[in-house]
């Protein structure tokens, strides 16, 4: 009997998310770090697992999840080198780089009904300028890689939108969701470190994105086994 390690791999992730987020509200810093590195080789093993090696788009997908978590890593060290923070910034920019190109191969070559309105595709970039507006006078020597960062994350997630009807419904529900998380959690980054210090951000960031990560790689396998 073959034993199940998509199982494995998905309820390790859950429970590890579970001991993160405890290890963050209880100020447990080494078990918090100590979990969060392990987050992203859950899912890419889940990917591993899921996702035939042959798969249009797998490779780009693996080097987003790695690039990711790279970054993941990297800013646990920012508080005793703020390089580490833009070295963290330049690894998920990469990653959403390969996300971008992941939504576009799994996705079907033709769109399939009703494009979706141009004025939605802007919502992303509305939001982008709107916080980096707000962020402004505080970015200082940031503000060059923060601006080229929000573009990137913006574009991504008008990747996402640029799935409707490419996709079946699941899979674009699924990878918009984790895309927009992804700006949610981004935005509160930002916001904590250079706008004003707020109460449970560490704790409201980590759970956005685990919600993110989670929702993304589930959203592209829908892609591949499932159909309208």
């Amino acid at each position: 009997m073959k034993f199940n390690f998509n199982n494995l791999f998905l309820t390790g992730y859950i429970v590890v998310a579970i001991i993160h987020l405890i290890g963050i509200a209880t100020d447990q810093f080494m078990l918090s770090d100590c979990t969060k590195v392990l987050l992203l080789p859950l899912l890419i093993g889940h990917a591993l697992n899921r996702i035939a090696s042959n798969t249009q788009g797998f490779g780009v997908l693996l080097f987003a999840l790695l690039f990711c978590w790279f970054g993941d890593i990297l800013l646990i060290f920012t508080e005793k080198n703020e390089l580490f923070f833009l070295l963290g910034l330049a690894a998920f920019l990469l990653g959403h780089i390969g996300y971008i190109v992941a939504f576009r191969k799994f996705s079907k070559n033709k769109v399939e009904g009703k494009k979706m309105p141009f004025v939605v595709y802007l919502a992303p970039l509305l939001f982008a300028v709107a916080l980096l507006m707000l962020l402004f006078p505080k970015l200082g020597d940031m503000m060059v890689p923060v601006i080229a960062y929000a573009t990137v994350i913006s574009i991504m997630c008008m990747a996402a939108l640029g799935r409707w009807h490419k996709t079946n419904n699941g899979s674009f529900v699924f990878v918009l969701a984790g895309a927009v998380f992804f700006i949610i959690s981004d935005a509160l980054i930002a916001i904590n470190k250079f706008y004003a210090p707020f109460e449970l951000a560490s704790f409201l960031i980590m759970i956005t994105y685990i919600k993110t990560q989670y929702l993304i790689l589930v959203g592209l396998i829908k892609h591949t086994t499932q159909t309208n």
